[in-house]
């Protein structure tokens, strides 16, 4: 599962930190998934957010936004939107 030189270094660590390998790789795989979920939980925002900007800048430009912000909002380059 793991490299020699990979299993080298995390016994290393746990000698060094106190913790047991088993704790340091859980550890490392609950902070990695935790990541993932903030990133596409981000990811969804920004899609959301800058699908609404452009919504407004579309529909709302002419009576309420300044020429200049309608063109920024127009020029953002959103994030695809295929996250599940």
């Amino acid at each position: 599962m793991l490299k020699p030189a990979t299993k080298k270094r995390l016994a290393k660590l746990a000698l060094q930190s106190g913790r047991s390998a088993n704790y340091l790789v859980a550890d490392a795989v609950e902070t990695y998934l935790a990541d993932q979920e903030r990133l596409r939980v981000d990811l969804r925002f920004s899609a959301f957010a800058c699908g609404f900007l452009l919504f407004l800048s579309r529909h709302f430009s002419r009576h309420f936004l300044p020429t200049n912000l309608s063109r920024a909002v127009n020029a953002l380059p959103c994030p695809p939107v295929n996250v599940p």
